[in-house]
């Protein structure tokens, strides 16, 4: 089961960079910048299914997601249940 989430955390990297993305950017820049010596904190969510983690955090947030992927809807997925959301623009 570790392994599984390892290999979606890592995994949802790199779905949510394949969307078409209005902004062009260079090869190898950053999707955003912290300040120096500032790393955000990371906020874990527990639920009993996708679904529900993901009205956790949208209940955090105060707010829905913008966009929502869930490897559910595609046909051709070959990978773990995967989902990934983006909430703002």
């Amino acid at each position: 089961m570790t392994e599984a989430r390892v290999a979606a955390g890592y995994l949802a990297k790199y779905v949510a960079k394949s969307f078409a993305d209005p902004v062009d950017r260079e090869l190898g820049s950053h999707r955003y910048d912290v300040a120096e010596g500032f790393q955000p904190d990371r906020i874990h969510f527990t639920g009993t299914s996708r679904a529900d983690v993901l009205a956790q955090a949208s209940a955090h947030l105060s707010a829905t997601p913008s966009i929502v992927w869930d490897s559910a809807e595609a046909e051709d997925w070959q990978g773990p249940p995967t989902m990934w959301a983006q909430w703002g623009r």
